[in-house]
């Protein structure tokens, strides 16, 4: 294993590639998260309604969590790695980039270090969300 505080070159495409895939799939979870919390809060506040209307004891907070998206950061990296690359592309300069062991793990592994908390709040509203609970 690379040590904490070394790099290692790797092609700026290869570390866009896959920031570009875990993005895709990042976002997907999120949707399908966000439609499975809309549908929770429909329920709950349906049932609170129907439940104020028919007299009986009923409750107005709903304790859940909204999905959290973390988009911006794939975001951020790609937009960082292209300038880098057009920069590269400009000067003749190599299209490698050096990466430590813990963006590597972020940007290519998909190994972030909100991903477990993104991945537990979002498992009760999203099947894979679970699945990649599960797995963790």
């Amino acid at each position: 294993m690379i040590g904490r505080g070394l790099t290692f070159p790797i092609l700026i495409l290869e570390v866009q590639e896959a920031l570009t895939k875990n993005r895709a799939e990042h976002l997907e979870i999120v949707e399908e998260a966000q439609k499975g919390f809309r549908k929770k809060v429909i329920d709950g506040l349906d049932a609170a309604l129907k439940d104020a209307r028919d007299g009986v004891r009923f409750c107005t907070s709903l304790q859940l969590q909204m999905p959290q998206s973390h988009t911006r950061e794939f975001d951020n990296a790609i937009e960082y790695l292209g300038a880098i690359k057009r920069a590269a592309e400009a000067t003749g300069s190599p299209l490698t980039i050096a990466l430590s062991a813990d963006e590597y793990e972020r940007f290519v592994r998909n190994k972030w270090d909100w991903m477990q908390g993104f991945a537990a709040s979002s498992a009760m509203y999203s099947a894979k969300a679970q699945k990649m609970y599960e797995a963790m």
